[in-house]
């Protein structure tokens, strides 16, 4: 694992820059503003993948005590990109026939990171 700092403002390895969460989250302010379409696939495509580094990094920055106060993105305004990202996951997967072939192979997406469970004595019991 790195630190705080790396995973939150980036860092180089093998001698490329690796993103951190603050470049990540002020790209996808500035290329994708809340309540504007994203027009054209390629523009999806890229949405999607920016939002699935920002969830993966996200979810690597909660484990930290000082990521708390330090998120970027509001409550409501991550709340808006990621029903974006789910309404585009329903869009890329709906009408998928186990007999066509997959064109979106190029894109993955993080579904499980938007899907947290709430871990409490009704849930365990219930496993």
């Amino acid at each position: 694992m790195k630190t705080y700092d790396d995973y939150y403002d980036g860092y180089e390895e093998d001698g490329k820059h690796k993103s951190g969460y603050a470049e990540l989250v002020s790209k996808l302010q500035t290329l994708y503003s809340i309540g504007q379409p994203i027009i054209g696939e390629g523009a999806q495509k890229d949405f999607i993948r920016l939002f699935g580094a920002i969830l993966r990094l996200k979810n690597i920055l909660t484990s930290f005590d000082d990521f708390v106060g330090n998120e970027i993105l509001s409550e409501r305004d991550f709340q808006d990109y990621q029903s974006v990202y789910i309404d585009l996951y329903q869009d890329f997967t709906k009408g998928k026939d186990a007999d066509k072939e997959n064109i979106n192979d190029d894109i993955v997406f993080e579904m499980e990171l938007i899907k947290q469970i709430e871990v409490n004595i009704d849930y365990i019991l219930s496993i």
